[in-house]
This record gives structure tokens, sequence and C-alpha cells, in this order.
């Protein structure tokens, strides 16, 4: 009855410090202007490749990430949350390389290096977490990687997602809503599992609570975020990249029965593709395939919709339809595969059309 009494009592005051510190979120973003113009962090139009009508602060990563800190620290005292020190520890770091970034515009190479670096204390830490073997959804067969190649296709993996949620940040609540849809089916996938296993959903799972923390700060940024008021940020595409590369990576090292190399993909599905798209249109036209442009496919899409909401809608909807469609038709991946590709391939002939 003592340890029953206890737990509720822990909860009530989580609950309580939960209310606490996403009400200082609120009144933090409200007076983000002026915060990100003492701290000289402001995203200024230059009619170039941001189109905004004001200066507009870049602290919302930050701002998540302090939030965020705040919560899991709290867990981790009270002894209700059992995530890994070094993980609470190691996220503040990745979103400072993208503050950095945000404030002094690092160089691709610089940001490169620094990111590698990042990731190999990373998985020096979390060596349970290394990729050592491809398992499919499709067929049985497990692909083991050599020794030698496991830990430099991991990063490359990382990497590779943390440049396309950075790639994806261009328009008002994109990035942001991205990464909550990409959480909403980790979070399936994790209870759908739990389910397979015990027979019942653990709630408790600390994954699902990181998932629900995240994404419930992200959903206050984004009615903020959407009214132009203050953007994520360098320092929030890469916390939210961080998060989320956890949190596959964490689920797929238990050999989960529902998180294989299939679902991972479509995951991660439309930044993707996009951010492949992009980097051979900059190698054939002999350009800098890490430096911006306007080629992405949000940037299409503006030709056709002037509307932030509507094209991070369509987006939106572009990746939320096919996870949708292989969770019930899973046989049924590469058909899907292939006729999400050929959409894709026809949307971007079409808005380049218009373009010209």
């Amino acid at each position: 009855m003592f340890n029953i009494k206890l737990n509720i009592n822990l909860q009530m005051t989580y609950i309580i410090f939960l209310l606490i510190t996403t009400t200082l979120q609120v009144l933090v973003l409200n007076k983000a202007e002026k915060i990100a113009n003492y701290i000289n962090l402001v995203d200024k139009p230059d009619r170039l490749r941001k189109f905004q009508k004001k200066p507009t602060p870049l602290i919302g990563g930050l701002i998540i990430c302090l939030i965020l800190f705040l919560n899991l620290f709290f867990l981790r005292l009270s002894g209700e949350l059992f995530i890994k020190n070094i993980f609470i520890y190691l996220f503040p770091i990745i979103t400072l390389i993208g503050l950095i970034d945000d404030k002094y515009d690092l160089t691709a190479n610089v940001k490169f290096l620094i990111t590698i670096l990042f990731f190999l204390v990373f998985f020096y830490f979390y060596e349970d977490l290394i990729i050592k073997e491809l398992r499919f959804s499709s067929f049985k067969h497990v692909q083991s990687i050599f020794e030698f190649m496991s830990v430099p296709l991991t990063i490359l993996c990382c990497l590779l997602l943390t440049n396309s949620m950075n790639m994806i940040d261009g328009k008002n609540g994109l990035c942001a809503s991205t990464q909550v849809i990409i959480l909403f089916f980790i979070g399936f996938y994790i209870m759908k599992e739990s389910y397979l296993n015990y027979g019942y959903i653990n709630f408790k799972d600390e994954n699902l609570y990181l998932i629900f923390l995240y994404s419930l700060l992200l959903f206050i940024f984004l009615y903020f975020n959407l009214k132009g008021l203050i953007f994520l940020g360098d320092a929030g595409a890469f916390l939210g990249s961080f998060i989320i590369i956890y949190l596959i990576l964490d689920v797929y090292s238990n050999n989960s029965p529902v998180l294989k190399c299939e679902q991972i993909f479509f995951l991660l599905i439309l930044p993707g593709i996009d951010m492949l798209r992009v980097f051979i249109y900059r190698l054939i036209n002999k350009k800098n395939p890490f430096k911006g442009d306007n080629e992405h496919l949000h940037h299409l899409l503006e030709q056709k919709f002037k509307s932030h909401k509507k094209i991070t809608l369509i987006l939106g909807l572009g990746l939320i339809i096919p996870n949708l469609i292989i969770i019930f038709y899973s046989t049924k991946m590469l058909i899907f595969l292939i006729i999400y590709l050929l959409i894709y391939s026809l949307s971007i002939r079409y808005l380049y059309k218009i373009r010209t």
C-alpha cells in the first residue's frame, strides 16, 4: 500500500512538473524575439532562400531542448525513468552543434566532421545500437555486416537522416510536423511489439514516454511556428534527428519483429528520396551537394501552393499515407514503393514544368 501511494505521489508530482515546464515553454516562446535578439540568433530574410517577412527567432530547437532536458532529468532523479544518463547529456550536445551552425553558419565540411565525431562518441557509449545485420520483413534472409563496416555504415545512416531532416526545414511547420509523424509511427511499432511479446501494451515503456514528451513539446512549438513567430533552426533539426535515430536503433537492436529495414525505409521515405534527388541534381550541375538551394520538393510546391500550411499538409500526407498502407499491406511493400517513386517522379516533373 505504501508503494502504491508513493508511486501515485510521484506521478502527481511529475504531472505538476510537466505542466510547469510546458507553461514555461509557452512563456519563453512568447518572448522568443527578445531572447533571440539578445543572443543574436535571428534568421534574416535575404530574398534568395529566406522569404519570411521579417527577421525571425532561430531558437525553437534550443527551447525544446531545455524543456526536454528538465523533464528527463527530473524523471531520472525521481527514479521513474531509466533512460541512460549518457543519452540525457548527449542530446543537448547535438542541439548545441546545430545552434552553433545557426549562429555562425558553419561550412558543410566542418559540420560534417563535427557530426561524425559526435556519432563516434555516441556509439562508443551505445555500442549495442550499432547496426550489425540487416533484417527484412519481405523475406527471411538476414544479411550480416562485416565488423569493420558496421560502425561506418551506422554513422553513414545517421548522417543521411540528420541531413535529410535539416534539408526539409524550409517551410513553417514542415520539419516539426515531419518529426511528429515519424515519432507517431515509431510509437505504433513499439506498442505493436509490446502487444505481440506480452499480450498487452506497456505504456510505461521509456521510449514511448520519450515520444510522448518530445511530440508534446513539438506541438506547442508548432502553434507559434505556423504563425511565423519562431523557427526550429538547425538546433531543432539536429535534436529531432538524434531522437529519431536513438529510437529506431534502440528498437531495431532488440531484434524487433515489427520494425525492420523496410519499415524504417518507409518511415524516412519522403525526406530521404528528396535529399537523394537534390544531391544528384547538384552533382550533375557541378554544385556542392551540401550547399543549400531552392530545389527541394517544398520549394517546388511553393510555386503551386503559396500557403505554408498547405505545403506542410501535402508533404505530411505524403509521409503518412505510405506508412499507413504498409501497416495493413506489409506483404506488398515493393509494389507500393514502385508506385510511390513513380508518383514522386511525375510530381517533380510536373512542378518543374510549372517553373519553366
